[in-house]
Formats: structure tokens, C-alpha cells, sequence
């Protein structure tokens, strides 16, 4: 039987937070300085215009950093600035929002589209100069990404604005039945890594964001950035997974199965690149059957298997676009 499962849905609506965008002033209120060659930075807020230039600046040379630039210049709301995985090097930054999880949403989404990889959230200030905890900045970025990776692969936590509650539990609990987990509803490191498996990897992951976040808030350029002096090389997730060790790739692999309507008990028992990683194909036996798995660069997951069950139907969720609001 040939199954198609399309896995990997549009992350269009995956944003659905008002969005309060603002034009600049004639004084700023929050102002941000990169340097790339050291990837420092400096940010201050709630001053007048010279004095907060004057202030980034400052704090930006302070890190020994040889270039500062000006990158962002917004009059109101919050701010953030997300950096890469070891061992890309790369940022993501925001101001200007209405709220601080859309500030941290757009920063790590700019940031992982510049560097390839996953990028989290280092500070979150408003327009007064007052800062998150880092706690709450890493419990942000762990929801959120969370519930993108199971919107994408068409299970429903609810909207996606890092906050974890009852509906986001449910979602986890239908993939932990799914990958033959115990239902808790809880999200842990392990879990993480299995929901990363299933949306293709860290960078397809960062390949989403850049389509269907970044790119389609482009209205908010100049409220945004993202560079990456040293990002990640470039790989499919088919090469990626010859890069991990035997047991988590067979792991992986499993997962990719179990998602795509295909049973497999994690691990799966053995699995083969055919005739090797470029080609995207992996033969692979599960205590459950024998299948043929290919990863396409474009998300869709094709699996050959012997079973009679029935087979399963391509499924795109529809995800709503974000609402936004412009105060005058």
C-alpha cells in the first residue's frame, strides 16, 4: 500500500496575537545596537532620543564590541532579542509589539531563519526599560515551539502564544498516544526532541518559520531583524539523521512513522539509507511491519507498507491568519 501523509502544514496562522504596530516618533523609546563581529549588542528604552541612542551604544561597546550599529529604532511596547544553538552563530531581535510573547515569537522566528537552527530568547523589555525573567523567556520559548511543531503536524493545542493550558495538554497528549507514549500531558526535554523529530528536524523547522512567519510579516521590517554571521550548514533532515547516533535515529525515525498514520513502536528496531542519506529514502522495520519511508525537502512523507489497513488521506489543517491592529 502506498500511504501519503502531508505532515507538515502552513505555519500562516500559527500567530494569532493582536499585534500592535507603531510608527516612529521623533523621539524613540526603545533603541537596539548589534555588533556582528561579536554578535553583542546593547539595547536601552525609556529615554529621549539622543540619550537612548547614546545608551545602546554604550552598552553595546561595552561587551569589547568593535562595530555597534543601530538596527532597530521603535517608539512603544516590547522588545526581544533571541541568539542560536551553538555552534551557529546568529540573532533575532524585535520592538515595537503590543505584547511581549509576539516580541519573543517574531525574535526567535527571525533568528532560527537566519541561523538555521533553534534560537532562544536572551532578553524581553518593554518601553520603560523593564525586563522579563529569564525563567519566563525559556518557558515562552519551550510552549511556543511546542505548540507550532503541533500545529504543523496537524494536532490542535489551541493558539500559539506560549502560554501552556488546557487545550495545548490535550494536544501533547494525543501525539504522546500517537508515538506510543504514556498520555501525561506533560512537556519535558524528551518530549521536545520527539516533537522536533516529528516536524523534520530543527532546521526544516527554521525553514517553516522563515516561509510562513517571517516572510509573511514582511510589513514589519522595520520593527524586526535577523542576521547570522555563522549560521548552521545547510542539510536535509535525511543527512541530519546520519549525523546522530544509531539509537537516536532509529528514534526519529520511528516517530516520523507514528505520525504519518504508519504504527511503529519507538525505537523502530533497524533502519537503512537507500542507497544513502542524499536520497531521502529509508527502509526501516518496526515490531509492527517492514516500511519504505521517504523525507521529501518539501514536507511531505510518503510511506510504503505491506499492512492492508486502510490508507491514509492527505491533511493540510487550515490555520486562521493572525489579527493585527494599527493604533493611529
Amino acid at each position: 500500500m502506498l500511504g501519503r501523509a502531508w505532515k507538515w502544514a502552513a505555519l500562516a496562522g500559527v500567530l494569532l496575537l493582536p499585534l500592535t504596530l507603531l510608527p516612529l516618533p521623533a523621539r524613540a523609546d526603545t533603541v537596539i545596537y548589534y555588533s556582528a563581529s561579536e554578535n553583542a549588542y546593547g539595547w536601552c528604552a525609556g529615554f529621549s532620543y539622543n540619550r537612548a541612542h547614546t545608551c545602546a551604544r554604550g552598552y553595546c561597546a561595552d561587551q569589547n564590541a568593535t562595530d555597534c550599529q543601530l538596527v532597530l529604532e521603535c517608539a512603544d511596547g516590547w522588545g526581544a532579542i533571541a541568539f542560536a544553538d551553538n555552534p551557529a552563530v546568529g540573532v533575532g531581535m524585535s520592538c515595537g509589539m503590543n505584547q511581549a510573547s509576539f516580541a519573543r515569537t517574531i525574535a526567535v522566528a527571525n533568528c532560527m531563519a537566519a541561523s538555521n537552527t533553534m534560537c532562544w530568547t536572551e532578553d524581553t523589555f518593554n518601553r520603560n526599560g523593564n525586563t522579563s525573567p529569564a525563567q519566563s523567556n525559556r518557558d515562552f520559548d519551550i510552549t511556543w515551539y511546542s505548540q507550532a511543531m503541533l500545529q504543523v503536524n496537524n494536532y490542535d493545542p489551541g493558539t500559539a502564544d506560549g502560554t501552556f493550558g488546557r487545550q495545548t495538554r490535550s494536544a501533547i497528549e494525543e501525539f504522546q498516544v500517537d508515538i506510543g507514549r504514556t498520555a501525561t500531558g506533560m512537556l519535558d526535554d524528551e518530549l521536545f526532541l520527539r516533537l522536533l523529530d516529528a516536524v523534520g528536524g530543527a532546521q526544516h523547522f527554521a525553514e517553516l518559520l522563515k516561509r510562513d512567519v517571517v516572510a509573511k510579516n514582511e510589513d514589519l521590517a522595520g520593527n524586526m531583524y535577523g542576521y547570522s554571521a555563522v549560521p548552521l550548514a545547510k542539510a536535509s533532515f535525511s543527512e541530519e539523521l546520519m549525523a546522530r547516533t544509531e539509537d537516536q535515529r532509529l528514534m526519529a525515525l520511528a516517530v516520523q512513522l507514528a505520525t504519518s498514520n504508519s504504527p511503529c513502536t519507538l525505537p523502530a528496531l533497524s533502519a537503512e539509507a537507500i542507497p544513502d542519506a542524499t536520497s531521502g529514502i529509508w527502509g526501516i522495520e518496526c515490531v509492527e511491519g517492514s516500511y519504505t519511508l521517504i523525507l521529501s525537502d518539501d514536507g511531505t512523507t510518503i510511506v510504503t507498507t505491506n499492512s492492508s489497513a486502510e490508507e491514509p488521506q492527505p491533511s493540510q489543517k487550515a490555520v486562521p491568519e493572525p489579527s493585527r491592529k494599527v493604533r493611529p
